[in-house]
Formats: C-alpha cells, structure tokens, sequence
C-alpha cells in the first residue's frame, strides 16, 4: 500500500486545513468532502483494478521471473488498495470536525478486528490470511464510514453515493482488459495500458452525468494542487 500512501497522503494534507475551515458551512463541507472521496476514487480505482488484472506481467517487469508465483499475493494486495484509500481517509473527517477522541477510539476498535481477523487467517496459512485481509477490509468499510461521519455535515449514504460512479467505471474496464487478455489477443502490459487509457475516459465522457462529475472534479483537483 506504500505507492498509494505516497501518492494520498499530499492530497490528505492540503485537505485536513481545508475542510477544518469550512466546520461553520456544512452544505460547503459536504460538496469539498464528497468531490475528495470521489477524486481518489477516481485515481486509484482504476489503478488497482489494472494491477489486478495485470499482476503477472507486473510481476515479470518489477521483479523477475524468480517471483511469478507471488503474482497471487500482488493481485490480493491490489484489490484491497481499491478501496484503501476511502477506508484510510476517513481519519480525516473526525479531525477537520474536532473529534480526535473518537477518531482514537475507531482505530483501537478497527485495529482490534483487523487484528483477530489476521489470527485467524493464520492459522491456515498465507494465502487464507490474505483472504481474511480482503475480507476485513470490506466488510469494515460502511461501518467505518458510519461511525467516522456521524455528528458531521456528511452521511456514509453520501459517501457511498460518491464512489459509486469510479467504482462501476473502474471495474467495467476491468472487465474489458480481462476479456482482451483471456478471451481476445492475449493482451500484454503496454497494450493493456493503452486500452485502459483508451476505455477508462471514453466511460466517463460518455455519459453525460459522468461527465459533468469528472469536469467537477478535475476542477477541484486543480485548485487544490494550486494551494500546495
């Protein structure tokens, strides 16, 4: 998770004093809230839905031959990094909204879970602690974005409402890069990056409810990017 980290934890930071500001105007708050969900669900997603479909070529390029049988894990790891981001920026509504308090008490409960859930896996082996990995960190992710909205501006209806559009998107060209790689031309990296750079925009301007959300929120990444 540590490229995704590197890459959300800058936005994370330009954020936190710009929410915190906006605490007075809750319709404000919602609409900045809401367009940063949907702009990490937007860069990410994709990312990790390509990396899960390409793990063993991403494998090959990175690391070598020697390393084709850990594609497994890389793939494992990348369908949790799809919704990493979310879970892992939900800290941020409790302290832009003064609630550091609660904020502590959910990473004690959440690490907790995660905790015994890892013991869990264990016991059987790798590939079933990766599995209960997946696991939790789904079935963590509305009460995490129940717990870590309530007595905000948003709602974890409105959260989910945000990245439903990246994530039907994203995995939509997930599908077509699979059937290009199984079912097709046995897609490879370069060319399975050109279909996604291809597909993943067509979608998104395509529609025009899309499209009027992507304008949005590359609008609002630029002046975020410009207060750096």
């Amino acid at each position: 998770m540590l490229p995704v980290t590197q890459l959300k934890t800058p936005l994370q930071s330009i954020m936190l004093p710009v929410l915190s500001s906006l605490q007075s105007n809750p319709d404000k708050y919602k609409k900045y809230l809401t367009q940063y969900f949907e702009i990490l669900s937007i860069l990410f997603m994709p990312l990790m839905v390509f990396l899960s479909v390409f793990a063993e070529e991403c494998i090959l390029l990175f690391l070598g031959e020697q390393w084709i049988e850990s594609a497994w894990m890389f793939r494992i790891f990348s369908i949790i990094g799809i919704v990493y981001p979310l879970s892992a920026s939900t800290p941020l509504i409790l302290k832009s909204t003064g609630q550091a308090r609660r904020n502590l008490n959910w990473t004690i409960i959440s690490s907790a879970i995660t905790i015994a859930s890892f013991s869990f896996g264990a016991i059987w082996g790798i590939r079933e602690l990766l599995i209960a990995t997946v696991t939790i960190f789904y079935v963590l992710l509305i009460p995490t974005f129940v717990y870590c909205t309530k007595n905000t501006p948003v709602s974890a209806v409105i959260l989910l409402k945000a990245i439903i559009a990246p994530l039907f998107i994203s995995l939509s060209t997930g599908i077509v890069l699979y059937i290009h790689k199984y079912y097709l031309w046995n897609t490879g990296l370069v060319s399975g990056i050109v279909i996604a750079f291809l597909v993943y925009p067509a979608i998104w301007f395509a529609v025009p409810s899309f499209r009027k959300k992507i304008i949005m929120n590359i609008n609002l990444l630029k002046s975020i990017l410009n207060k750096r």
